[in-house]
């Protein structure tokens, strides 16, 4: 649920009992501008951007500002397409990063790029949390076409 929350969705209904009144609560709120996120899922969310933050200096020394922005979208598995979407590049240039990016770290992979800056400590590996069964994502434009 976290990559849904990562992705872009404003509001996460889990499909539980009681399903049907959380989703019209979380359609109300994606559009009065608010969030609806189960607590574990912002919980996971602080501790990744903590760690994140906490990994920054160390990879400031070793990568320019927007290598680090294109490492951080990487390790959580945002695609090249995504990637440059939400920083406003091309896919190509985003390619040449991950280029430097490997070349810089060792890594061969994005999947090696985390395994290399979890070795050095740099983010705390990633702690699983309690699977819940199907869950919704909204958004404020699949909201705004539901009402």
């Amino acid at each position: 649920m976290l990559s849904l929350f990562f992705a872009g969705a404003e509001g996460i209904v889990c499909l539980r009992h009681g399903w049907a009144i959380k989703l019209r609560l979380a359609v109300r709120k994606v559009l009065g501008g608010q969030l609806f996120i189960p607590p574990v899922v912002l919980q996971k969310y602080a501790k990744e951007t903590s760690s994140l933050m906490a990994a920054d200096t160390e990879l400031n020394k070793l990568l320019t500002a927007r290598e680090v922005q294109v490492a951080h979208l990487a390790i959580r598995q945002f695609s090249t397409r995504a990637i440059a979407s939400e920083l406003g590049i091309s896919e190509r240039t985003v390619k040449f990063h991950v280029a430097n990016i490997f070349l810089k770290t060792g890594a061969r992979s994005r999947r090696q790029l985390l395994n290399v800056v979890q070795s050095d400590k740099l983010i705390a590996p990633p702690t699983a949390i309690s699977v819940v069964p199907r869950p919704i994502a909204v958004s404020s434009a699949l909201a705004a076409s539901a009402s």
